[in-house]
């Protein structure tokens, strides 16, 4: 509805509740401002119900929160091991039992069972925080924290970040491999009416970040996109897009290694003294031009989001210096990035 511009005007609604995503305290606003009423979001699992929500009936919303405990249930933050953790500490979602709404079991699958209780607690699998008020804050699923340069860090609040920006219409953020950090934060977004990709405007939300959250929790890859994939139920499917980034890892490693033997096929070795135009002619003329094309995109998007320090001549095998393989990359990239779509562009970090 944001996205397609919807008004308020001849739009009369009474109520609604959201689920599946974070709502987040920037949405909230939005739907406050068009529908003039609050947007009551839910958290609840097919396992147990909905055991938390807001109601400005029974208590004021919090921007950013997803409400309190459902009467009649127990909800706490715990961990791993069912342990109750005090308020303001990072911990699992958990639902006391016994409960009647919640499940028995999985059909026939006693290890799934067994790891979904702890203690007397459900565990949801879902990261929260609850404050000295009882209110609950999401920060992610388990399986999407991301770990960057020795910090844990949750795609939530990134993302809550990502659509203050004015551009962004959508955003999903998401850990792809580093061989440096462990994982890098991308952030795949998807830009409003009127908002064309660009890296300038990558670089202008990546700084957007910066300034807003911890260093270490900016984007340091934008990916922009037409949409992003989703659930029946409005779920954004992280895994596909952390498939992307892991085949983009792939292809990155993949293509360092094909460089090094084509440049004895090649003979690039000679292409010391000669322009970057002949080095790209003579690696196309071993693994395509398209291949190379790629290769060397590849290539630029590693030098950008992490410098190379140059190295002694022989070393390089073909490259003479990091600065010859950087004009290199930014002539191809340029070409790469003007065959495709602008929205397929990922742009790295400076």
């Amino acid at each position: 509805m944001r996205q397609a511009g919807v008004k308020h005007p001849g739009v009369k609604l009474r109520s609604i509740f959201t689920g599946g995503e974070s709502l987040g305290g920037e949405l909230l606003g939005w739907v406050r401002e068009t529908f003039g009423i609050d947007a009551h979001e839910v958290f609840g699992q097919t396992e147990c119900n909905l055991v938390i929500g807001s109601n400005s009936n029974l208590f004021p919303i919090r921007p950013g929160s997803m409400g309190k405990a459902t009467p009649g249930f127990d909800v706490r933050i715990v961990n791993d091991s069912g342990e109750e953790l005090p308020r303001g500490k990072r911990g699992i979602i958990g639902v006391r039992q016994p409960c009647p709404c919640t499940m028995i079991e999985y059909w026939r699958n006693p290890e799934a069972t067994a790891k979904k209780y702890a203690g007397e607690f459900l565990l949801t699998g879902d990261l929260g925080v609850q404050d000295e008020d009882g209110y609950f804050w999401y920060v992610s699923r388990e399986d999407d924290v991301i770990t960057t340069a020795g910090y844990r860090v949750g795609p939530s609040e990134i993302e809550h970040t990502l659509m203050k920006h004015p551009a962004v219409a959508m955003s999903a953020v998401v850990g792809i491999p580093d061989p440096i950090r462990t994982e890098s934060i991308k952030a795949w977004i998807v830009l409003r009416p009127g908002f064309a990709p660009s890296d300038a405007l990558a670089r202008e939300i990546q700084e957007f970040v910066k300034v807003q959250l911890a260093a270490h929790e900016y984007p340091r890859f934008v990916q922009f996109a037409e949409t992003l994939p989703m659930t029946a139920t409005g779920k954004v499917l992280r895994r596909e897009l952390q498939g992307a980034g892991l085949d983009l890892f792939r292809s990155i490693r993949r293509g360092r290694y094909m460089q090094k033997n084509a440049s004895h096929a090649a003979g690039l070795h000679r292409a010391r003294s000669a322009s970057s135009t002949i080095w790209t002619r003579r690696w196309s003329s071993c693994i395509t031009a398209g291949a190379a094309m790629t290769l060397a995109a590849d290539q630029y998007r590693l030098a950008r989001a992490r410098p190379v320090t140059p190295a002694p001549s022989h070393s390089l095998r073909g490259c003479a210096t990091a600065r010859h393989l950087d004009r290199l990359a930014d002539r191809v990239s340029s070409a790469f990035q003007a065959s495709r779509e602008p929205a397929a562009w990922p742009v790295a970090a400076a």
